[in-house]
């Protein structure tokens, strides 16, 4: 089973958190299809933590209210940035919720990465992706 990347080791570090390989391909597909407008949905993990699936829950621009809860506080949510980098902004980071991790997908640099709120939940820390080849 997968380090639970919600928590941090006597070091700081998090665990990766880790993706079925073609996810990366289908988020950003979700992201395009939704374009202009940002979408945003939950991230479905298996039993091993490996986070297999996106859920579209909302097609507009992301805040509290429409920001899903996770289906599994491992995984997280998800949402684009359809003309900005995948970085959190104000807005995000005040949706973000303790321990859940939020990925951002940017159509304007084509990235994918995920952030989780620091243990002062003041800040917030990047989280390391890796990719699962196949599926």
């Amino acid at each position: 089973m997968e380090r639970d990347p919600t928590r941090a080791d006597s070091q700081g570090a998090r665990a990766p958190l880790v993706f079925r390989g073609a996810l990366r391909h289908e988020l950003l597909a979700l992201a395009r299809d939704g374009a202009p407008c940002e979408v945003s949905g939950r991230l479905v993990a298996d039993e091993g933590g490996v986070v297999v699936a996106a859920e579209l829950v909302h097609r507009g621009a992301v805040d509290e209210v429409a920001l899903p809860d996770a289906s599994d506080p491992r995984a997280g949510t998800f949402h684009s940035h359809p003309a900005s980098g995948p970085m959190p902004s104000e807005s995000d980071r005040l949706a973000m919720r303790p321990g859940e991790p939020m990925v951002i997908v940017s159509l304007e640099t084509r990235e994918v990465r995920a952030f989780v709120l620091a243990d002062d939940r003041m800040h917030v820390r990047e989280l390391v992706c890796r990719w699962r080849a196949g599926g």
